[in-house]
């Protein structure tokens, strides 16, 4: 019996799904630990009758319901076409959670106090929260001390958690998954570094100032000088190294430049001292940085055995970066053959950062569930 089972259908209507999902239940023999649809195009509009038909299944697990530009799994990826997508796992348990964003308290302390009466120290998370979120520095830093992944939906009423009867609509969705092994998420930026990481000297607020003393937007200039065409210019924040010592970033959109001050303003404050590089984005960059985090990925496990995984990707990336469709969707099917998947197109990605989860941007996001050797 499998651990976990994946099933995708384009164009599908509310039978189809439940055909789908009975399928996927009888296939795991009938109890599930958990379970996520994804799902893009006109079934975005959806959302709320494909809650209504998910709730009226009375699975036994939460079960969360996002939309996105694209959805996939391992069999490949739907992009622009009416399609879902869906994961159910029998495994273990899964805690589901949820908060909006207006409250008298600070949202970055309650995302981790809510999440940690849920979260497993050893299983992964998946969060989906709205996009203005990305715009709330450090609202996720404190998610410390379990694997975390997710991404964005534009609005509210584009996510859905249905659990006991019941379908909730929050600012943040949140999903743990309890004794279903243990999960390594990994980030694969899509870009090409131009230069060597230098501290921040000098911010106003959003503007960059200086960088070790030199105009911004003259170290700007000179390391894209060398960009050809019309490849996005990007903000690379460095976050540190990872457990094999190699160089983290997590990327940051430029808004527009100052000329009379020099400065780039960028998507949102970046505290002096912090390292950064500008990095412009690239396929075949993000093809080769895919393909050394999974490879990494694959030893880290020591000898354990994948179970499934999961995979959010930023919607300016597929056919628009690479100039044809399914690269991700081939390379995470080389490096994990027969891995049940199922991923999602987002206006942001969640993954770790330099203290706990933090969001990123042109980013793929992978989380890989296994068993222990």
């Amino acid at each position: 019996m499998p651990v976990a089972t994946s099933f995708d259908l384009v164009g599908c209507h509310a039978a189809e799904l439940r055909r789908a999902l009975e399928k996927s239940l009888k296939d795991l023999g009938g109890k599930i630990g958990g379970g996520i649809v994804f799902v893009c195009g006109s079934m975005s509009k959806e959302l709320d009758e494909t809650a209504d038909l998910i709730r009226g299944m009375a699975l036994s697990a939460p079960i969360i319901i996002s939309a996105g530009a694209a959805v996939m799994t391992e069999r490949g990826t739907h992009e622009h076409v009416s399609a879902c997508a869906g994961m159910l796992w029998q495994k273990g348990h899964s805690v589901p959670f949820a908060m909006d964003i207006e409250a008298p308290n600070p949202i970055t302390g309650r995302v981790a106090e809510v999440a940690k009466e849920a979260m497993s120290r050893s299983g992964p998370s998946a969060v989906i929260a709205v996009r203005e979120l990305g715009t709330n520095p450090g609202v996720f830093d404190q998610m410390v001390g379990a694997p975390v992944f997710g991404g964005a939906v534009l609005e509210k009423s584009a996510a859905s958690l249905v659990h006991e009867g019941k379908t909730i609509s929050a600012d943040i969705l949140g999903l743990s998954m309890h004794g279903v092994g243990s999960a390594i998420v990994r980030v694969s930026p899509g870009c090409q570094i131009l230069g060597t990481p230098e501290p921040v000297s000098a911010i106003d607020d959003n503007l960059m100032l200086t960088i070790r003393g030199t105009p911004a937007l003259d170290v700007l200039r000179n390391q894209a000088s060398s960009v050809v065409g019309q490849r996005p210019v990007l903000v690379a924040v460095d976050i540190g190294h990872d457990s094999r010592g190699h160089d983290r970033i997590m990327l940051r959109g430029i808004r527009g430049i100052h000329e009379t001050r020099k400065g780039v303003v960028v998507s949102e404050p970046i505290k002096a001292g912090t390292k950064v590089a500008f990095a412009a984005l690239d396929g075949n960059a993000s093809t080769t940085n895919l393909e050394t985090i999974l490879r990494e990925m694959n030893r880290d496990m020591h000898g354990g055995m994948p179970r499934f995984g999961f995979y959010i990707d930023c919607a300016g990336r597929g056919p628009q970066l690479y100039g044809e469709p399914d690269v991700d969707a081939r390379i995470l099917r080389k490096a994990f053959p027969g891995l049940p998947m199922l991923g999602l197109s987002t206006a942001f990605e969640i993954g770790p950062g330099p203290i706990g989860a933090a969001v990123h941007l042109f980013s793929g996001v992978f989380c890989l569930v296994y068993a222990p050797s």
